[in-house]
């Protein structure tokens, strides 16, 4: 069983494969395969009785051809081309070779380079060792693919090293010199007719299009789209005045434009003598193999390279910004040679931006307590930026706080992103409106976790509240104060504990908390345990503890009520960890215990002091608090005798260079405790709670 597969990614690549399929469209030991992603391909014009097609979506082709791959691997395959795009040949041909494993031979890659993009992978593959090693492993070992995308793209070019490979390149170079490159015949008088009748084009239509092509004042214009549907409005007034700018360099004689369908009539028609739009499936590539070669071209850098061998005018628009080229300019210049003036940019994200647009965008993927001392920043920055509009990525458990926010915050859910978000994202990063509060440096800074956030952003120093703010009234504090009168709690001598168990660093024993818990009783306080397993975290949960004369709110409330319940008590008994920082935003009283962060880094700021009414306990052992040493490589090759690589969540969660002991918590009890909270409650920087209730 012999079987031929064309996968069609876009129109100008896959006319060319259609082209090579036509002259072996007779053969009849065959079985041809067509994946296709529009419907406007007419299969059956192709001479073969042995023709089935796949329909697929954007974004489902690699699901598709693992499910195509998994059908023929349970028949005879003698033979399986596989013919694709450059770009996309290496998502396509690991798929088959993972399932053709034991024949891989059988495979032949034909691989077709048609765009600019394709070009410039080829030139970044070019002798690239370390990616020919991954995909060796991919191909003949059993690891997979373990690069990244952009990776996987530029490895299109080196499946001739594995497999009897081909390549249909046009334009030859260096680069090109040890591939095994085929050529495609130019198509019959009969294959174009049968080519016209597989892209459903008119024989009509097409005599009338080669007819004015024959003129010399004749522009083509290929489908030139906006970057994104957002910049549609600014793409309209910059490729207008490119194209008035491309017509008043021809004012000794008229314009004639043929214009892909696609593009906006009313927009092209003011910039030429003489418009006429041509059907989608008339692309020039379509061209190209019918044997018309327009004299002068306006295309994109998506557009076959055949336009820019065209040795008439040629003009080449950019949606894409100087920077984002695939090649250099110079040598987009040098390789096609294209004038430097016949290289357009529209510039349509600088225009979106400089229209009042863009967003200035604060990303983090990190846990509560770090998500509310990034409002503590942005509060901060507010008052430094008053014009920006200001979003808040974080994940959706969030949401309330920042809702509730009245520094004017959007979220957006960090997991749910739309297409539209996405962009603005893209917008922020490139004027430099994108800030990340979750890096390991703000995370071990020595300074406090706000500050390292606002350093993030500017240098200035801010003298203002640095505290996250929330409106109250809008929180449905009904379940809060349905359980107090319903447990008889009063106000007056009430305490919130936080018995977590989360991270090993940064958890004290269930034992230390329950004996704590006793003495609070004893001496007359009401205590509320608190706290939730319903976070982000699966690993972090709250201990369950028994204590007569104890009250359970575990998992009882939201975040913004549980800021409404530490409003009503008097303090808060926590580890390092998210309470502490909900309670930045009452008058609470604290007292937390501190591992591997010092307490002046993490209490918060309230009343623009830092550590107001709070109380921090730092611990540690013979390195100290030791958090910043994850970061410090020195340490790990000097004192540890390891090698230093970049730390991950669960790293830091567990990160203890004292072998793991976590003494520093351990040998802390429940009595040492006691002692420091009743010095505070004593003490001058004890303030009590009077809320009204």
């Amino acid at each position: 069983m012999k079987i031929r597969i064309f996968i069609e990614t876009t129109q100008s690549n896959f006319c060319h494969q259609v082209a090579n399929c036509l002259h072996s469209a007779d053969a009849e030991e065959w079985e041809t395969i067509f994946v296709l992603k529009h419907k406007n391909i007419n299969t059956q014009a192709i001479p073969s009785c042995r023709i089935s097609e796949i329909a697929y979506k954007d974004g489902d082709l690699n699901d598709t051809l693992i499910s195509l791959a998994n059908t023929l691997n349970h028949h005879d395959v003698e033979t399986l081309e596989v013919h694709v795009e450059a770009s996309t040949a290496s998502l396509a041909l690991v798929i088959f070779s993972t399932f053709f494993k034991r024949n891989i031979h059988i495979i032949k890659p034909h691989i077709y380079e048609t765009s600019i993009r394709d070009y410039a992978l080829r030139v970044a593959s070019d002798s690239n060792t370390a990616l020919r090693k991954k995909l060796s492993e991919a191909v003949i070992g059993n690891k997979g693919f373990t690069g990244n995308s952009a990776e996987l793209m530029r490895c299109g070019y080196l499946w001739h090293h594995f497999l009897d490979a081909a390549y249909y390149i046009k334009k030859r170079d260096t680069a090109a010199r040890d591939l095994p490159i085929k050529t495609i015949p130019a198509l019959s008088d009969e294959q174009k007719r049968r080519f016209l009748a597989i892209f459903r084009i008119p024989e009509t239509m097409f005599a009338t299009v080669k007819e004015m092509f024959a003129q010399e004042n004749v522009y083509y214009c290929s489908r030139i789209a906006p970057r994104h549907p957002m910049t549609a409005e600014v793409h309209r007034k910059a490729l207008h005045e490119l194209l008035l700018k491309i017509r008043n360099r021809r004012s000794e004689s008229s314009l004639f434009l043929l214009s892909h369908q696609d593009n906006d009539a009313a927009l092209l028609q003011p910039a030429c003598d003489y418009f006429h739009q041509l059907p989608t499936c008339l692309s020039p590539s379509a061209l190209q193999w019918l044997g018309i070669h327009p004299k002068n071209i306006i295309s994109t850098l998506d557009d076959d390279l055949s336009v820019l061998d065209n040795p008439g005018e040629r003009h080449l628009i950019s949606t894409k910004e100087e920077d984002e080229l695939p090649i250099p300019e110079e040598a987009l210049t040098t390789t096609f040679n294209l004038p430097h003036e016949n290289i357009h940019f529209t510039h349509e994200i600088e225009r979106w931006h400089r229209e009042g647009n863009a967003k200035r965008i604060f990303y983090s993927s990190a846990s509560m307590g770090d998500i509310v001392y990034g409002l503590g920043a942005i509060n901060a920055l507010r008052k430094r930026f008053p014009e920006d509009k200001f979003v808040f990525v974080t994940h959706k458990l969030y949401r309330d706080l920042i809702d509730n926010s009245p520094s004017g915050v959007e979220h957006w859910d960090i997991h749910a992103l739309t297409p539209e978000q996405y962009f603005e994202i893209e917008v922020a990063n490139r004027f430099s409106l994108l800030h990340f509060f979750e890096r390991w440096q703000q995370i071990v800074a020595a300074c406090h976790m706000t500050d390292a956030f606002i350093s993030e952003v500017t240098r200035d120093a801010l003298d203002t509240d640095k505290g996250a703010l929330l409106d109250f009234d809008a929180i449905d504090k009904a379940p809060v104060e349905k359980f107090m009168r319903d447990n008889h709690i009063t106000s007056g001598k009430v305490a919130l504990l936080h018995p977590n168990l989360g991270a090993p660093n940064r958890t004290w024993t269930k034992q230390h908390w329950q004996k704590l818990a006793e003495r609070f009783v004893f001496a007359g306080w009401q205590v509320i345990f608190i706290g939730s397993d319903k976070n982000k975290y699966q690993s972090k949960k709250t201990m369950p503890l028994e204590i007569p004369g104890t009250f359970n709110a575990i998992n009882a409330f939201s975040i913004t009520q549980t800021i409404y319940l530490m409003s009503l008590c008097q303090l808060l008994v926590a580890c390092d960890s998210g309470p502490v920082a909900l309670a930045g935003y009452t008058d609470i009283a604290i007292s937390a215990l501190y591992s591997i962060i010092p307490s002046q880094y993490r209490l918060p700021y309230r009343h623009t002091v830092l550590g107001w009414n709070a109380q921090g306990i730092n611990v540690g052992c013979q390195y100290g608090q030791c958090g910043h040493l994850i970061m410090n490589e020195k340490f790990f090759k000097q004192t540890l005798h390891k090698k230093w690589a970049l730390p991950n969540g669960q790293q830091f969660a567990e990160w203890c260079p004292n072998g793991k002991k976590y003494a520093c918590l351990s040998h802390f009890s429940d009595a040492d405790w006691w002692a420091h909270i009743e010095e505070f409650i004593n003490s001058d920087d004890f303030i009590m709670n009077t809320p009204s209730f």
